[in-house]
């Protein structure tokens, strides 16, 4: 350990009870940052109520600084001063109100707390906007990316924080492809590529097991419409075979998923299973990890069954998920038709030992992701922007 330095983590999107992969690796990262001897605050500024869904080391800091919202911030007139303007303006526009309300909520904290971090490590892109543009800080700032540049980046669409993030002394993507598709949008900084860590799970797997697992988030760009429709081909031919599906609900497509569900048949065979503390000890009681993404930033919960052995079946169009399944060696990458996903997973499904196969390769092929290599990159990091600055 060089140096103790006082970190700042960062998101004023929502935080508590929000049980994310954003989420889990903002505690994670507290953690161990903790542990290596830094000063942690997590600041963030959330209006509902509750406490960080994953577990956080005692001696970090937890900086909710939701006061309130101003009368005329609120989403009704945020919606009716962008009611009559283009798409692109009207979402610009609100998300303008949005960070200049939270900016007053995070000054107020800032000068009450005498917080005076040596970094500031901003998990969403609003956060270095109100640092950089409208609190006008200068401290290093990293802003980390945890998605698919293709999407964080498509139609212009968070073009309002450009010039923010190019102030920045570093933006952090996960996977190395993704650094050039960002210096083509951010030619003035440090570009670095870190990926997510894993934890070292000492877990069994039960190859003769008849589950399927998929771990995500209830969004259109997760499909999961596409892995129903995948099991509906396959549900005849292999009936003795489950699904479960564990993520954060979202209610307007979560409905659409389960009419879906219910109009194929498959109500005792395809199963929402909601979030939980212990997704390892859910993975385990699998054979198979299925992931139909069309956008992921490293998937974490991919990366969390090929440790423990599990092989894989993605789509070739995702990006992160077409670099770190390999595939024909530890599972299977195809197009994103609901024959072509079905075809993978009648692959997986009909062997065992095909699935052992992939899956001690796959927990070969992630063990570069371990928590101290992780870890000590990003101290690394930290230790150079700081020691520069």
């Amino acid at each position: 350990m060089k140096n103790k330095f006082k970190i700042v983590l960062s998101t004023v999107h929502r935080f508590n009870n929000r049980a994310g992969g954003t989420e889990k690796v903002i505690c994670e990262m507290a953690n161990a940052l903790t542990i290596m001897g830094h000063d942690l605050t997590i600041l963030y500024c959330d209006e509902h109520n509750g406490e960080p869904f994953f577990p956080l080391n005692k001696n970090v800091t937890l900086a909710n600084t939701f006061i309130g919202i101003p009368f005329f911030s609120r989403q009704l007139f945020r919606n009716f001063i962008s009611f009559f303007s283009p798409s692109d303006y009207k979402l610009r526009k609100r998300k303008e109100i949005e960070c200049k309300w939270k900016s007053k909520n995070i000054l107020k904290f800032l000068t009450t707390s005498n917080l005076k971090p040596d970094i500031i490590i901003c998990f969403d892109f609003e956060s270095t906007y109100i640092f950089k543009e409208l609190l006008g800080l200068t401290i290093p700032i990293i802003t980390t990316l945890q998605t698919a540049p293709n999407l964080a980046f498509q139609n212009n669409k968070n073009q309002l924080f450009y010039s923010a993030i190019n102030k920045c002394a570093a933006l952090h993507v996960l996977m190395p492809e993704f650094t050039q598709d960002c210096r083509k949008l951010f030619p003035s900084i440090q570009i670095i590529s870190i990926p997510n860590s894993i934890p070292n799970f000492h877990t069994n797997t039960n190859y003769s097991l008849k589950k399927i697992i998929c771990v995500s988030r209830f969004d259109p760009e997760k499909r999961p419409e596409l892995l129903v429709r995948a099991f509906a081909l396959l549900k005849d031919s292999y009936p003795d075979w489950t699904v479960e599906f564990w993520g954060r609900y979202s209610k307007q497509h979560t409905n659409k998923i389960k009419n879906l569900i219910k109009n194929l048949g498959l109500e005792d065979r395809f199963f929402l299973k909601g979030v939980t503390s212990e997704i390892h000890l859910k993975l385990s009681e699998a054979s198979i990890f299925a992931i139909p993404s069309k956008y992921e930033g490293f998937c974490i919960s991919l990366i969390e069954a090929m440790s423990i052995g599990l092989p894989s079946i993605g789509a070739s169009d995702c990006p992160a998920i077409n670099s770190l399944i390999s595939h024909n060696k530890t599972g299977y990458l195809v197009d994103p038709t609901p024959e072509a996903f079905a075809a993978g997973l009648e692959e997986l499904m009909k062997n065992t030992s095909k699935r052992e196969e992939f899956g001690q390769k796959a927990k070969l092929a992630v063990k570069k992701y371990n928590e101290n290599t992780v870890w000590s990159q990003w101290n690394s990091l930290i230790q150079n922007i700081i020691t520069r600055s």
